[in-house]
């Protein structure tokens, strides 16, 4: 166990095996923020949390393939938070000071199902294609309207069912949100 430190100012603080990161340990980068990792031979493996200095956490499983360690390899200096984030390829919850969010992410981006929730009282809970609602899904919106159907790039489109705050409802074809 020690303690590594870096010559912009961030530290490792954890185990150690041949001179690389292994077993426990926390990186406290530059700005603050705190990954908290499993290390394998050098290599962030099982599950990470992230607490940034925005007040966002998030947590994720990353096991990095063949090809991402030789870009965790080249990339990687004295910060990985923001790297890691870019690798993950899998399920993810986050918590921010906007949004609670679970669901799947690739390259980064929410892809594949997932589950929103904003402090405002709204909510996306379905489909999503480079962090934007696209496929089937619910959304729930901050007067209590709610419509659930399908989505186009974060816009209403095809089927849908639109209950509206009032009681009225709308049950048909959108386009573009309209």
């Amino acid at each position: 166990n020690g303690i590594y430190y870096f010559s912009n100012g961030s530290t490792h603080t954890g185990g150690w095996k041949n001179s690389k990161r292994h077993g426990p340990g926390v990186t406290k980068e530059l700005d603050g923020t705190l990954v908290e990792a499993n290390y394998k031979n050098g290599y962030p493996d099982g599950k990470i949390k992230i607490t940034m200095t925005n007040d966002w956490i998030v947590v994720f499983d990353l096991t990095l393939t063949d090809e991402s360690k030789k870009l965790y390899d080249k990339e990687m200096m004295e910060s990985n938070a923001q790297l890691l984030v870019n690798l993950i390829d899998g399920e993810i919850s986050a918590i921010t000071p906007e949004f609670i969010a679970k669901g799947n992410v690739k390259n980064g981006q929410r892809n594949g199902k997932g589950d929103v929730r904003w402090r405002d009282g709204s909510s996306y809970k379905g489909d999503f294609l480079n962090d934007m609602a696209h496929g089937k899904g619910v959304k729930v919106e901050t007067d209590g309207g709610r419509y659930k159907g399908n989505f186009i790039t974060d816009k209403r489109n095809s089927f849908g069912i639109q209950d509206y705050a009032s009681g009225d409802r709308y049950r048909g074809e959108w386009k573009n949100d309209l």
